[in-house]
Order: structure tokens, then sequence, then C-alpha cells
């Protein structure tokens, strides 16, 4: 089982990097797992963070990643790793995607 270490706590993730309990997300966590991603998280990524998350709470569904873009006017490619919508659902604590999103 693979960890996370924050303010001597340890935060269970999952085999493929998610965490394990939801409710453990916070901005150190979001910071920890970006780092284990390779990328520093500046405003953009912040504001790409935030809209997902609170998309996730009103809609309990992750938004279709045309939403993101839509509705930040950011490109997650640019701002992500090799696979954009995996790292930004990782770094906003929520669950894997499946399908299409």
């Amino acid at each position: 089982m693979d960890f996370i270490e924050i303010d001597s706590k340890k935060i269970e993730l999952n085999e493929d990097g998610f965490l394990k309990e939801l409710g453990e997300w916070n901005t150190g966590v979001a910071e920890a797992i970006s780092l284990q991603e390779g990328i520093e998280l500046s405003e953009k990524h912040w504001i790409v963070i935030t809209f997902v998350r609170e998309y996730y709470t009103k809609y309990n569904v992750p938004p279709m990643m045309k939403k993101v873009l839509k509705s930040t006017g950011l490109n997650l490619k640019e701002l992500f790793s090799n696979n954009p919508v995996e790292s930004v659902m990782k770094i906003a604590g929520l669950p894997k995607p499946t399908g299409c999103v």
C-alpha cells in the first residue's frame, strides 16, 4: 500500500496513486501528490483543481475535460503531466476517472 505523509499523518493511496479516502484531501495533500507527479502547482493549476473539485461536489461526477477547458480557459495538456486527466483527478483528491472524461 502506498501512502504520503503530511504533518506526521500517513494518507493512504491506492495502487494507482489516488486517495483511498477522498475526505482526507487538503491543499497539503494536493501539493504532495503534485510533487509525486513532477508538477509544481501554480495559480493556474489551482484554478483547474478548484473547478474540478467544485464540479465533483455538485454533480458527484468529474467534469468532461472539454467543460474544464471551456470554463477555465486553461489547457490541461500544458499544465499537467503525460496523462493530464489522471493527474488532475489525483491532485484534486478525486477518484480515478473511468471511461471518457
